[in-house]
């Protein structure tokens, strides 16, 4: 009956854990990488994420209608847009915060009146995208606030006409 395992055979097992951490390591996956920058993407969103109205806009039903994708559904042209004559437009920013594996990013998007350029309403959405071992399969995801409302919904409203 022999006991002690020989040294070769513990060499071999400690070279194969080796070798499978650096293999890792050089694939871009560290354990714990996701759970940080999860924390972190819930950390930023805490302190300024989410969705805030400033002002509701009452539109006549006119204008309102040229707001409406071929779907009926409101859609707030990007300001870039000079296409339609509406009074309210979109701006949409991206901003990196950090450009490796995983990508985590803060996404802000506004709705803006055209007249005075004052900002209606605003929604930030943080995001973590990767950080996983490479393989097929879609990479994971994470994203703060969970569920946000429709920042053009809950800014533009369809004026009541009187009869």
């Amino acid at each position: 009956m022999r006991i002690h395992k020989s040294p070769i055979r513990t060499c071999r097992v400690l070279l194969s854990i080796a070798f499978v951490m650096v293999l890792a390591g050089c694939a871009g996956y560290v354990p714990g990488r996701q759970a940080y920058w999860d924390e972190q993407v819930d950390r930023m969103c805490e302190a300024d994420g989410g969705t805030r109205i400033f002002e509701v806009m009452e539109l006549p039903p006119h204008q309102y209608r040229l707001l409406l994708n071929r779907y009926g559904k409101l859609d707030v042209p990007g300001d870039d847009d000079d296409s339609r004559d509406v009074p309210v437009t979109r701006t949409e920013q991206t901003a990196i915060i950090h450009d490796a594996n995983p990508r985590v990013w803060k996404y802000t998007l506004n709705v803006v009146r055209k007249s005075d350029r004052r900002i209606l309403g605003t929604q930030v959405i943080y995001a973590r995208v990767g950080g996983d071992f490479h393989s097929p399969a879609h990479e994971s995801s994470y994203s703060c606030p969970k569920q946000s409302p429709n920042l053009f919904a809950a800014t533009v409203k369809q004026r009541r006409e009187a009869k």
